[in-house]
């Protein structure tokens, strides 16, 4: 079985996706992994460097319908095959979608550019007896991104609100090219217009959430998950995160094999690198029972 990466990136985070792809290279091991990078297509060169035997660079405009343009004097915005303005966030999502609807693999894992591995990567996180990897985990009544990324997923997939509901959202995500193709034919079927439209056009949108509330409770077909509550990477979303992590109450665990830093958190260059190393070590001096 081959573990394929696939991470979205774009030119303002080309310094940390090559820190992730070299953390890739160091902590593969024997495993068969490829990796896909996608950017805008006026990035396709400088990203290129970092290709290699296993490792590929593609456009976002190879994947997406013709038609969507990126503005010139911008780096976030996009115009949609009918004009009509898409978030650079949005993007991002829509080609997610777009490349695992494509993939003739039995699963992919997406790694952000902000991730860092840090330790061997063990395909048995992401794909285990015939599962798929998919987490959720207690959702929190203050979480309210969550609660309407929950609300607009019900919304789309046209089921019936959930009065109790996980959170499925994290990093390392995994997701089955069936499910996927599944989903968004579900998602055009209740719009009656195609997926992208449907999405690139909403201001917001969860794409783990709506594939996870999909899998769960609507998928029929031969792709198997197995439920996973316990996150595999250590995750500084936040500023409070950092100094959770400095006195030593962020939660970790032995499974953890990578360092999530947020880019919105817009720590200096050698601030984010002293961050990384404490993570590291913390993890690397954990004991497998």
């Amino acid at each position: 079985m081959s573990s394929h990466f696939i991470t979205v990136s774009y030119a303002p985070d080309f310094a940390r996706c090559k820190r992730l792809c070299q953390s890739i290279d160091q902590y593969k091991e024997d495993i068969d992994l490829k990796h896909t990078i996608i950017c805008p297509a006026r990035d396709v060169a400088k990203f290129s460097t970092l290709a290699k035997d296993f490792r590929h660079v593609v456009s976002y405009q190879s994947l997406l319908p013709p038609g969507y343009k990126q503005l010139p004097w911008s780096k976030r915005w996009w115009l949609d095959p009918g004009g009509f303005p898409v978030r650079g966030w949005m993007m991002q999502q829509l080609v997610k979608l777009a490349s695992a609807a494509q993939s003739e693999d039995e699963y992919i894992v997406f790694t952000d550019s902000d991730i860092v591995f840090c330790k061997p990567i063990n395909e048995d996180l992401f794909y285990r007896d015939g599962a798929i990897r998919l987490l959720a985990t207690p959702s929190k009544s203050e979480d309210k991104d969550h609660t309407n990324w929950q609300r607009l997923s019900e919304r789309l997939l046209w089921v019936s609100p959930q009065q109790h509901f996980q959170n499925y959202v994290g990093q390392l995500m995994c997701w089955s090219p069936d499910v996927v193709r599944k989903m968004l034919a579900r998602v055009e079927k209740n719009a009656d217009k195609p997926w992208f439209k449907t999405l690139g056009r909403l201001i917001t949108v969860s794409e783990y959430t709506l594939y996870s509330n999909f899998a769960q409770h609507l998928y029929e077909g031969e792709a198997k998950h197995f439920l996973d509550s316990e996150a595999i990477s250590l995750d500084l979303w936040l500023a409070e995160d950092i100094v959770k992590l400095k006195e030593d109450r962020l939660p970790i665990n032995n499974r953890m094999i990578a360092v999530l830093i947020q880019s919105n958190l817009q720590l200096s260059p050698s601030e984010e690198n002293t961050v990384l190393q404490h993570c590291t070590a913390a993890l690397q001096n954990l004991h497998t029972p």
